[in-house]
């Protein structure tokens, strides 16, 4: 059946030159189940509501119920029939972010409040496995966020404490550095694929570190995922054989409860003051 969806864009920094945005895709909440069918049926087919159909050419009143199901009142000869009166509790519609390039995303969080999935951009890592340095070099892990946010791009620990500002329920991390990348069909050798998932799975753990709402998992190319809402998102067709990742499972996580987008907000200008480029 027809159903609707809202889509919104709203600006992130990145640089002065080029501008970017975040999209969000929102679908209208679902009427409950209806839970006092069989009641309505009987005040539908009494014999005064009959007379008052037949006046108002109604032939068929028990498609009525149709309006109720679609979340509106009808009118019977006495009174108005309301839906939550005959309909379980609502059913909450999803809601994707996707985001571009970005070293601060608080233009999007009132709109991102509560998403279901969030993809966030996660350029550089802090990885000593990956790039020890030596004593001189100073890298640490506050200096690759400082100038990874110096070139307008994000760190999985960015991400990751913005999906928790948003109090978003599952983070996929895109646009990595290409020396974090899942196993080739060019060298598929064990030894190779075991050491790039260790990598990805090391970068998401930064991202998990900040987000404790669910799981967070690495992009990859011509992965589909299936979005069914309530904490069910799943990797649909992986020729990875799984998402790299060590995030906690949903079930693990505590109760998932909708914030203000308002609250969402605040808590992202904390992130952005708290992850500044200075």
């Amino acid at each position: 059946g027809h159903h609707e969806y809202r889509f919104h864009a709203a600006p992130l920094k990145h640089s002065p030159q080029i501008q970017c945005v975040g999209y969000i895709i929102e679908e209208q909440d679902f009427p409950g189940k209806m839970t006092a069918g069989d009641e309505i049926k009987q005040e539908i087919r009494s014999p005064e509501n009959r007379k008052f159909f037949e006046a108002l050419n109604i032939k068929n009143p028990l498609r009525l119920l149709s309006e109720l199901k679609a979340g509106r009142s009808i009118q019977l000869h006495d009174r108005v029939v309301m839906p939550e009166e005959v309909l379980g509790p609502t059913k909450r519609g999803r809601k994707i972010v996707i985001l571009g390039d970005t070293y601060d995303s608080t233009g999007v969080a009132r709109l991102a409040a509560n998403a279901d999935v969030l993809v966030h951009e996660a350029t550089n890592s802090y990885l000593p496995q990956q790039d020890p340095g030596d004593a001189s070099s100073h890298v640490s892990k506050e200096s690759v966020r400082r100038k990874t946010l110096s070139h307008g791009h994000s760190t999985p620990d960015v991400a990751g404490a913005f999906a928790q500002a948003i109090n978003c329920r599952r983070l996929i991390l895109t646009h990595l550095s290409p020396r974090y990348r899942y196993p080739s069909e060019e060298d598929s050798s064990a030894a190779s694929s075991k050491e790039a998932r260790e990598i990805l799975d090391a970068v998401c753990a930064l991202a998990q570190a900040e987000f404790h709402n669910g799981m967070v998992s690495v992009a990859h190319d011509f992965a589909e995922y299936r979005i069914r809402g309530d904490w069910d998102v799943e990797e649909e067709k992986d020729d990875n054989a799984g998402a790299a990742g060590n995030g906690v499972h949903p079930s693990d996580s505590p109760e998932w409860v909708r914030i203000d987008p308002e609250e969402s907000l605040t808590r992202a200008r904390e992130v952005a003051k708290n992850f500044s480029r200075a």
